[in-house]
């Protein structure tokens, strides 16, 4: 035990050292911020009234130091007619400070309906860092943001399994999660924005320097639990109210009183960087004694 002892508090001395770090001065560069498709997943789900889309975002912490203004844009198209069926976005403002963030749409056009299908998605990113500023403060590149596509398809039939969010982060399935990661080599000041006085370039927002990924996606560091999964369904359905007539059939029962485990702000369920401090403090004394 007493031998433990130096060794328990050099891992302490590690780990208070990396969350000062991070608060004083920023994320240390390189870094990476990856965005998966946790659902849906490459597999055939049941018809239902409201089909969730979720994406996660790890790392989603830098949004509080970096100009990310992310645009997250999704498409749901038929395979066989390539009809477009449904489109929407995933809100991503306000940024949070959350470790994992995830973000939850739904549509509303599968609930009878068969077949193969394709989500389409696009993520903007901005990429200010690349702007040429003029001495007025206006840039000379028009477009400063940062395209990435992706599709996954799934397969809707009566009588197979529901959307089960937890299966789909599960270790079974997770490593074929589509992912897209950013790999930020540092920053540069917002062009046409003046720094604010007194602060240092790490306490206001910087633009993010994007050079093309060096590292593989890491999905499953994605992991859901019953509790989580009931709050994005819950969330899900609130998004789905918006969209219902007031006469659809079960529209009283699921949106006349919002459920009570759905997320409150934007649609979006978030995992406090806390949790994965008290993960690291767990693992240290499970690691040591």
């Amino acid at each position: 035990m007493s031998a433990s002892i130096p060794q328990l508090s050099l891992l302490w001395v590690a780990l208070f050292s990396l969350l000062s770090s991070i608060a004083a001065n920023g994320p240390q560069y390189p870094t990476t911020l990856e965005v998966d498709i946790v659902f849906p997943r490459n597999d055939t789900y049941a018809p239902v009234d409201a089909f969730p889309l979720v994406v996660a975002i790890q790392n989603n912490f830098l949004s509080q130091f970096l100009e990310f203004d992310m645009v997250l844009l999704w498409v749901i198209s038929h395979v066989d007619d390539n009809q477009s069926i449904e489109s929407g976005s995933f809100e991503t403002n306000p940024p949070t400070d959350d470790y994992q963030r995830y973000l939850v749409s739904a549509t509303t056009k599968l609930n009878s309906t068969e077949g193969r299908f394709a989500l389409y998605w696009k993520l903007d990113v901005n990429n200010c860092s690349i702007a040429n500023v003029n001495a007025n403060g206006t840039s000379t590149v028009d477009n400063l943001y940062a395209s990435y596509t992706n599709k996954i398809y799934f397969t809707l039939q009566n009588g197979a399994q529901p959307p089960d969010l937890v299966a789909a982060t599960s270790p079974d399935t997770c490593a074929s999660t589509v992912a897209i990661v950013l790999n930020i080599t540092g920053y540069t000041p917002v062009p046409g924005v003046l720094p604010i006085p007194g602060l240092s370039p790490e306490e206001q927002l910087q633009c993010p320097i994007l050079r093309n990924a060096t590292v593989s996606p890491s999905p499953c560091s994605v992991r859901l639990n019953q509790t989580q999964a009931a709050s994005i369904s819950a969330s899900a359905t609130v998004v789905a109210c918006d969209k219902w007539p007031t006469d659809y059939p079960g529209y009283k029962a699921a949106c006349e009183s919002e459920p009570e485990s759905a997320a409150p702000l934007l649609n979006t369920v978030t995992v406090q960087a806390g949790v994965w401090v008290a993960f690291s403090v767990s693992f240290v004394f499970t690691y040591v004694f």
